[in-house]
């Protein structure tokens, strides 16, 4: 059996090219929502039942709706999340 070593997921996601990019606001967002993703693989799936709501994320991190819709926003930009009209959040990568 092997193990997997507490914060690799999270090394691999900071020597992602566009992390260095991307504001502060969105880094935490992005590293939540691959931890998140790990629970939850649904977040990865583009299905009709796929990802996560925004009202649904800001109540997880305890932020306001329009601040994750702003960092959201640059990582959308950047091609690591997918908006749908709908405000729902899909991970693009990892």
């Amino acid at each position: 059996m092997s193990r997997r070593r507490p914060g690799r997921p999270l090394r691999d996601l900071m020597e992602d090219p566009r992390w260095r990019v991307v504001p502060l606001a969105a880094r935490g967002l992005w590293a939540e929502l691959s931890v998140l993703a790990d629970r939850q693989p649904e977040l990865r799936s583009a299905a009709a039942d796929g990802g996560i709501g925004l009202e649904a994320l800001s109540a997880h991190l305890g932020a306001l709706p329009c601040e994750v819709l702003g960092a959201a926003s640059h990582l959308a930009h950047h091609g690591a999340v997918r908006m749908l009209p709908s405000q729902t959040i899909i991970l693009e990568a990892y």
